[in-house]
């Protein structure tokens, strides 16, 4: 039920006025944790995420990827809303062995052109753990 109402939460949040990318834009984005709280050093597990975003909004997406951990791979499939440029909420939901939810807060650096390095701290609501993330993003 939490995680419906998280949903709702964004998906209204999403359609409210602001600014980020433009409407009908798509980004990819390739990201690596860092550290997650269930690993016991720097970069000990390796967990990547692949994603496409794609804007239905100038400050909401709706994104498909997957995720990449050491023994298992998920379908993730989520949203991104951007109350305020370059800092973002992203809710997802991961499909698969042990399926999960998770919430995260970034901030999205500019590079150059459409190139953005990504910084994210998300919250896995089923594991019960935080893991912080970088990498980098493309606007098409």
């Amino acid at each position: 039920m939490k995680r419906i109402l998280f949903f709702g939460l964004f998906l209204f949040l999403g359609l409210s006025a602001s600014k980020a990318q433009n409407t009908g834009s798509w980004m990819l984005h390739g990201g690596l944790d860092v550290i997650k709280t269930d690993n016991y050093g720097l970069f000990e597990k390796a967990q990547i995420g692949l994603e496409a975003n794609y804007f239905v909004r100038n400050n909401f997406s709706a994104s498909g990827g997957v995720e990449i951990w050491r023994n298992t791979t998920r379908v993730a499939l989520g949203m991104r809303f951007y109350p305020v440029q370059p800092v973002y909420i992203r809710f997802r939901g991961l499909i698969g062995d042990n399926s999960d939810a998770n919430l995260g807060f970034g901030y999205a650096h500019p590079i150059g052109g459409n190139l953005k390095w990504d910084f994210i701290g998300d919250y896995y609501f089923d594991q019960g753990e935080f893991a912080i993330r970088t990498g980098l993003s493309i606007i098409l």
